[in-house]
């Protein structure tokens, strides 16, 4: 079933907002977004209705094109002469929570809350920002910040220029930033592997038995949160930088002026400290709060 929604068909509209569009259709439980947007925000919202509700701002010359095949839900906008892509187009989604999305674009921020399913997002040029999220969240922006809160799966998040953050968050993550810092604040996963190539590297989590993590970067300082009673081999690298810990320490296992390892407890858990050029410094998580509500 394809469905060109235009603008007559949908409200009636005063000159002022010609062009727009707002209509509200029922999904199949089950049923995926793609949205595919060169140039324009998007926000998604969700409710617990199997319907969708899509408000889109732009242009009389600009129709939202709505296909619904099988299990998928396409959004598209297009030229209502019919040549080519739609122009700059702003949208604001309501679907329901379950609903996977997948969002594509060029120069186009995306926030989504509210999410109790599967989220990829690519865009080359904004801003990502997710609240929620259950499964497999894939979110790749090249010149844009990644916000992520609540999530829960496995995580892989990409950015080129600007820095990622997540926050109360569950599950494996593999996080890369080329020009940016990477801040992971009150996560628990038992795989995290964080990489940044010109950036600050910050973690406060739990660690878990027999888990395994990575925390590296070229250029930039290393700050590690080592709860109380973790049980995990600690492996640390720099060299060009410092090495420091506010809380005592076993003596290293392996002491060298560029390479130390030290077992807490049992040492189940393995984590792996490398910077090129900056400090590394391992703190309690207290501490690390502390810092971080002064640094507010």
């Amino acid at each position: 079933m394809l469905m060109t929604l235009t603008l007559t068909a949908l409200v009636a509209l005063t000159p002022l907002q010609q062009g727009d569009t707002d209509t509200t259709f029922a999904v199949p439980n089950g049923t995926r977004l793609q949205l595919q947007n060169m140039t324009g925000d998007v926000v998604i919202g969700t409710w617990d209705r199997h319907e969708v509700r899509v408000i889109a701002e732009h242009s009389r010359r600009t129709t939202i094109e709505v296909d619904l095949s099988g299990s998928v839900l396409r959004l598209r906008p297009r030229s209502s002469s019919g040549m080519g892509i739609g122009g700059v187009t702003d949208y604001r989604l309501t679907i329901p929570a379950t609903m996977a999305v997948d969002v594509s674009g060029m120069s186009a921020n995306v926030t989504i809350t509210g999410s109790r399913a599967e989220v990829k997002v690519g865009t080359v040029s904004g801003d990502i920002r997710l609240t929620g999220g259950v499964g497999s969240i894939n979110l790749t922006t090249i010149d844009g910040g990644i916000t992520v809160r609540q999530a829960k799966g496995r995580m892989q998040l990409r950015t080129a220029s600007d820095q990622i953050e997540i926050e109360d968050s569950e599950g494996d993550i593999n996080a890369e930033a080329v020009s940016g810092d990477v801040r992971l604040r009150r996560v628990n996963g038992r795989q995290i592997e964080v990489q940044a190539v010109s950036g600050d590297v910050e973690f406060e989590g739990a660690i878990q038995p027999n888990g395994s993590y990575y925390f590296g970067t070229h250029s930039g300082d290393m700050i590690i949160a080592i709860p109380e009673n973790a049980n995990v081999m600690i492996r640390a690298s720099s060299s060009m930088g410092d090495f420091t810990a506010s809380f005592a320490l076993p003596a290293s296992e392996q002491a060298s002026r560029r390479r130390q390892t030290f077992r807490l407890g049992n040492g189940s858990a393995s984590m792996e400290v490398e910077v090129f050029s900056g400090d590394i410094s391992l703190v309690r998580p207290s501490e690390l709060r502390s810092r971080n509500r002064g640094e507010q």
